[in-house]
């Protein structure tokens, strides 16, 4: 069975996600705060837009932290979509400083907002960018591969910085800066990009996540 819960707190395109794995071929999908069906899920997903403290306060008040960190521990997959990649770090530096999750040791602090040529970036960053996938390494699914060389929606103003840098399994080039656009690490991804608004490439990307549990 394809069963994926994905987490509703109160921030994000909850909707837009859903459709986009119903389509890809999820069997059953729980959204909502029923740890029951928690228990009994194939893979976790955390969506997200808006700022990082704003999520966490959400996931606290839902009562989901703990949940998805015990989810993670056994094994099965995690999987985070733009904020809910960010999320996914230790700390987040957004109108303040917020802890994060902890599943990937690391911290989301802005993207600079001067070039090297000292010129001012346009912040945030919107559009379609072409990925850097590094297409090899324990941290790296398959179901990412597809996307190196390709281009896919993005729209953030801050970034994401992993401790190590083998949790790094993709990143995009932004007037000049190395932007990070997907970590991983054993069962647990994030993808800053959008895959439910990438087009096909995305829906590809997803279908592989949804095959590959």
């Amino acid at each position: 069975m394809k069963d994926i819960y994905i987490v509703d707190y109160g921030v994000g395109n909850l909707f837009s996600v859903e459709r986009a794995f119903d389509y890809c071929g999820a069997t059953r999908i729980y959204t909502g705060v029923d740890f029951a069906r928690l228990e009994y899920a194939s893979a976790l997903v955390i969506p997200g837009v808006g700022a990082f403290g704003d999520g966490m306060q959400g996931l606290q008040q839902a009562g989901l932290i703990d949940p998805i960190r015990k989810f993670a521990s056994t094994g099965k997959p995690v999987l985070g979509i733009c904020l809910g990649m960010q999320m996914l770090l230790s700390v987040g530096v957004e109108h303040g400083r917020h802890e994060g999750i902890g599943l990937i040791p690391g911290e989301v602090v802005p993207i600079p907002a001067e070039r090297a040529d000292g010129k001012v970036r346009r912040i945030p960053s919107i559009g379609w960018r072409e990925l850097d996938c590094r297409c090899s390494g324990v941290n790296v699914p398959t179901w990412l591969h597809p996307t190196h060389g390709k281009s896919v929606y993005l729209v953030h103003s801050y970034r994401a910085l992993p401790e190590n840098p083998d949790h790094v399994i993709a990143t995009y080039n932004y007037e000049g800066q190395e932007i990070v656009a997907a970590i991983g690490v054993a069962n647990v991804h994030g993808m800053q990009f959008h895959p439910e608004k990438s087009g096909g490439l995305g829906l590809d990307i997803l279908k592989g996540f949804v095959e590959s549990i």
